[in-house]
């Protein structure tokens, strides 16, 4: 087995891990802050669960018509097992390091995702377009931001990835890294 193979096993190990830890870490925060909530009310996305000040945030969503936020989204049984076949797949690169294996996984690793990103913009568009009629304050349509900074009616929004999230771009580097690496011959 030659450097080559090794370095590109561990790579996909390590890709493999990077993965393991964003299923459990946070992938994704808000926190919104106003002269009423001086500390914050803050939002936590992770694989499985969304946690934080949730029954306070429901309240203010409510008056401005805003579906409740909850455990009961779909994405929370699905996701999960798609962050487990990623995981697999790294672990299947690290055992037949090939470049044709790497190529194959890394792809399907990144549609993998690119569909639990895509399907994450969908929902914060979703949260931010569709009020109930009959809510007490009308705002105009919005989508939070993946990462940064606005203002929200009398709320500092800020947003960005948690350690989770991190961690899945983390996995990626690793992968696309060990595509592209070659050893000195």
């Amino acid at each position: 087995m030659g450097k080559e193979s090794v370095v590109k096993r561990l790579l996909s190990l390590a890709a493999a891990v990077s993965f393991a830890l964003a299923m459990v870490w946070k992938l994704w925060g808000m926190t919104l802050v106003s002269t009423f909530y001086y500390n914050g009310l803050r939002l936590n996305i992770y694989a499985t669960k969304v946690t934080g000040d949730l029954s306070e945030l429901n309240i203010l969503n409510h008056y401005i018509g805003m579906m409740n936020i909850d455990n009961s989204l779909p994405e929370f049984r699905w996701i999960p097992w798609v962050m487990a076949l990623l995981i697999a797949l790294c672990i299947g690169m690290a055992i037949r390091p090939t470049q044709k294996v790497l190529m194959t996984g890394t792809i399907l690793v990144l549609i993998g995702l690119g569909i639990m990103g895509g399907d994450f913009y969908y929902r914060l568009y979703q949260y931010g377009h569709i009020f109930t009629p009959d809510a007490a304050i009308k705002v105009p349509g919005f989508t939070p931001k993946i990462m940064g900074q606005y203002t929200l009616a009398n709320f500092k929004v800020t947003t960005g990835f948690g350690f989770g999230g991190l961690m899945a771009m983390l996995g990626v580097i690793l992968l696309l890294y060990s595509v592209f690496y070659r050893s000195e011959r």
